[in-house]
């Protein structure tokens, strides 16, 4: 059997040591690097293209949902979570692997097992369309920006727009693009956000009026100035909205 290459990421280091130990006396592992925040893991993981990560959920700095939203490589993840059950039930519909802290030698050996013999990252790309609820917990967006990532908490986010494969995030200051589709971000948002046409959410409290132009035509007038088409179907929603 060929050497896995593991990376081992949480932010407890009793937790790394005790995997660590754990895989010890494995002989087809390497553990090739440990990290005890998302931002570091996120950089070594794209460095040494693990085969197998073992992913704390909650962590400083970005959590393990939000690294997995921004990976581009895809190694097998096996989540160490003391998170709550409504997560666990997302992790065993998509056939993802996690360990709930605290967790046996025994248990974390089956989950290693079961990420060996996986040859394909299906289950990746399923999980990166999971965490919609998770995401609306935190209120916030994790979005990369050349070399760096920038968290967009949802209260600084005056609207979000599509752009073909990806949205466009713009706040006062400025604005990001995301490969995400308009329909899956609209998931995880909370309710001050309203969907005003298939290309536009808007967050109302930035929200300065609405304009009529010509006979049937309405604007939503952001902040920042910007005018916003609002389709016909969505306008009466939107006034039910604002109590018009």
């Amino acid at each position: 059997m060929s050497l896995k290459k593991v990376i081992i990421v949480d932010d407890e280091k009793l937790a790394r040591d005790l995997i660590v130990n754990y895989l010890s006396d494995e002989d087809n592992i390497e553990i090739i690097a440990q990290y005890n925040n998302g931002l570091d893991a996120l950089k070594g993981i794209k460095e040494h293209q693990p085969d197998i990560v073992f992913l704390d959920v909650q962590m400083p700095k970005i959590t393990g949902l939000e690294l997995i939203e921004l990976l581009e490589f895809t190694p097998q993840i096996i989540f160490t979570t003391a998170y709550d059950q409504f997560a666990v039930k997302a992790f065993e519909l998509n056939a993802i692997d996690y360990l709930m802290k605290p967790f046996s030698k025994q248990r974390l050996l089956k989950a290693l097992s079961k990420a060996i013999e996986k040859s394909n990252n299906s289950d990746f790309i399923k999980l990166k369309n999971t965490f919609t609820e998770f995401a609306k917990q935190n209120e916030r967006i994790a979005v990369k920006k050349g070399n760096k990532i920038a968290i967009i908490p949802f209260e600084e986010i005056l609207y979000i727009t599509a752009q073909d494969d990806y949205i466009q995030i713009v706040t006062e200051q400025e604005s990001f693009l995301k490969k995400q589709t308009l329909e899956s971000i609209k998931q995880s948002l909370t309710d001050h956000f309203f969907v005003i046409h298939r290309s536009h959410i808007i967050n109302m409290k930035f929200l300065k009026h609405i304009e009529k132009e010509g006979k049937e035509n309405y604007f939503a007038i952001m902040k920042n100035g910007k005018p916003l088409k609002i389709s016909r179907s969505n306008y009466p929603l939107l006034k039910q909205k604002l109590n018009l």
